[in-house]
């Protein structure tokens, strides 16, 4: 009762201001016109800036709003159980089992938790382009198991968890590479190895109604908005998966409470593309990882609790203070290329689907997490 409560004061609050959409199209219209690839170059101060990405639009009738919430990720004491006596072969089984989040780490495969005062040495990680990648071929370092081979026991041990058949829900955002955990010398040779192997990171998102949910808002913004219970980077489904026996698992889920409305306006591609090449010819957008169109979580005015899934596009890329910044030089031993997420230049922009505006990253705006006016038809 009180949840159709809340969704009726919502939907009367939003729909009674909601603007007229302009300019608009519905997703069916949206990935009509858009083409599948945005691939052009560009000349910006003196750079050539080479633009070759998928544009990942939902393949879904309508987009509807949502309102969630955070999930009990919590697992059972028996299967608490079956992980801390299945067979080990180097290190015990470390798990944490709270209300919001279940993490699990089986013979670990990064060896992150090493004991005080050691050297945790470095692993280096590398982005698998997932357009090119054949997931019966590539392989981590000394690893003769497949990718293909490691989202199996991913998705088995998500469905252990969580129910039979629950990983098919899960939309996969990244898969990086991980090798072998070494320590350096300082001339940058490997003189020790601390893993067997290299491993899988593949890193995933919920999906409701086929759309992802790819962040909340909070990750848009420099600065954290105190008290907020609005989940930031912790909003996570992350398995590094070394083989069957040797694996980490970090779940933290949301659910779905009701719709809010089942179907909403969309700006086109063009509006977003316009922007972007706004911040290329300004000399401060330089590449272009991820170009996608999801969910994003937002606060609920009047209820902390609640969470809001509404329509934005979402870009990777990097990102300069000013066309005059150079690349910072790594730091690590052979200065081997790393994961895009790991780089200084590495930023998230985040834009309304609806109006095509950027949300701000440097705004210190009280409100900025509260969902934006949602426009309806």
């Amino acid at each position: 009762m009180k949840k159709a409560c809340i969704l009726l004061l919502v939907a009367l609050m939003f729909g009674s201001s909601a603007a007229t959409a302009q300019e608009s199209v519905n997703i069916v219209e949206l990935a009509a016109q858009t083409p599948a690839e945005w691939q052009q170059t560009y000349e910006a101060h003196g750079r050539t800036i080479e633009i070759d990405v998928p544009i990942e639009i939902p393949d879904v009738d309508t987009f509807p709003v949502l309102i969630g919430a955070k999930r009990n990720s919590r697992v059972s004491d028996e299967l608490v159980q079956y992980y801390e006596t299945m067979e080990h072969t180097f290190e015990e089984v470390i798990y944490w089992n709270s209300e919001m989040k279940f993490t699990i780490t089986v013979n670990n495969p990064t060896r992150s938790r090493l004991k005080k005062g050691s050297n945790p040495g470095f692993i280096y990680e590398h982005d698998l382009d997932l357009r090119n990648c054949d997931w019966n071929s590539a392989y981590a370092e000394e690893n003769d198991m497949t990718l293909q081979e490691a989202w199996k026991i991913f998705c088995t041990e998500f469905d252990r968890c969580y129910g039979k058949g629950k990983s098919a829900e899960l939309f996969i955002k990244s898969v990086v590479l991980e090798d072998i955990c070494k320590i350096y010398d300082k001339s940058g040779e490997a003189i020790e190895h601390l893993t067997p192997k290299g491993n899988y990171c593949i890193e995933c998102a919920q999906k409701f109604h086929n759309i992802p949910v790819l962040a909340t808002i909070s990750y848009a913004y420099h600065k954290p908005v105190k008290n907020s219970k609005l989940p930031l980077v912790n909003l996570l489904i992350r398995g590094n998966i070394a083989d069957e026996d040797s694996f980490s698992l970090y779940l933290a889920l949301l659910q779905e409470e009701g719709i809010l409305y089942e179907d909403v306006p969309l700006c086109s591609f063009s509006r977003i593309q316009e922007q972007l090449e706004e911040r290329i010819s300004a000399g401060i957008l330089r590449d272009i990882y991820t170009l996608r169109l999801g969910y994003v979580g937002f606060s609920m005015p009047d209820d902390d609790e609640a969470i809001c899934f509404f329509p934005c596009w979402i870009v990777e890329g990097a990102m300069y203070a000013s066309a005059k910044e150079e690349r910072k030089a790594n730091t690590r031993p052979n200065d081997p290329v790393l994961s895009i997420r790991h780089q200084t230049d590495y930023a998230t922009l985040f834009f309304n689907a609806q109006t095509g505006e950027m949300f701000d990253p440097a705004s210190s705006k009280k409100d900025r997490l509260n969902v934006p006016q949602i426009i309806t038809y």
